[in-house]
Formats: C-alpha cells, sequence, structure tokens
C-alpha cells in the first residue's frame, strides 16, 4: 500500500508540468500485489482501493499512458 501511495505522490508531482498532460510515462514497480492492483484497478480492501481509485482520477483527468512494469 506504501508504494501506491509513493505512486499517487509521483504522479501529482508530475502532474504539475504540461509535460504530463497527454503524454506517456513508465512506473516502476518492485510490488507485485500493487502491480496486480493497478493493472485491475481494484483490490480486495477499501484503503487500498481508494488510493488507487485516486491514482485513476489522476490519470484520467491528465489524459496520460501510465505503463506500470516490475522490476
Amino acid at each position: 500500500m506504501l508504494e501506491a501511495r509513493a505512486l499517487l505522490h509521483t504522479l501529482r508531482w508530475r502532474s504539475r508540468t504540461q509535460f504530463f498532460v497527454g503524454s506517456r510515462c513508465i512506473h516502476l514497480l518492485d510490488s507485485q500485489v500493487c502491480l496486480g492492483a493497478l493493472r485491475k484497478w481494484r483490490s480486495p480492501t477499501r484503503s487500498f482501493n481508494r488510493v488507487i481509485a485516486r491514482i485513476a482520477s489522476l490519470i484520467l483527468a491528465s489524459s496520460s499512458k501510465v505503463i506500470f512494469v516490475y522490476v
């Protein structure tokens, strides 16, 4: 869950620039749980679903494409 929060903060930081809007970026993750939840856009826990919903809304609002890769 901390990896998802870190991703949310990273996307918020990136969205402050013009270059993030409508662009593509790759984000490397080291948690397979976080990667699986982000690929399906859902999780069994409510607190994790809140973070995923915030990430999804930020990506949708910026009309960008984020690719999640496991390291």
